[in-house]
């Protein structure tokens, strides 16, 4: 929780319980753009907090509740590493 507080001098910090990030990460996310169109509709019912694309364009990271992280994970893995 130290982030939490020396955030505080900088800004209002409220700090959301049971989160989990998911990170799909991939040179062909820079090269594709339909990569993130499909990892964005993989996970389609599952509510999302966070939808974020890195400026490297390399990676795209979720902030989702922690109880729907297995789920994602599957569901990103079907989407890209299932025949």
């Amino acid at each position: 929780m130290n982030v939490v507080i020396n955030l505080r001098d900088f800004a209002d910090v409220a700090c959301e319980p049971d989160m989990a990030i998911v990170c799909a990460v991939g040179e062909n996310l820079r090269a594709d753009p339909t990569l993130f169109t499909r990892a964005v509709a993989a996970l389609d019912r599952i509510p999302l907090r966070l939808v974020s694309k890195a400026a490297s364009r390399r990676n795209i990271t979720f902030v989702l509740r922690d109880a729907d992280a297995p789920e994602a994970m599957n569901r990103l893995d079907g989407a890209f590493f299932s025949s």
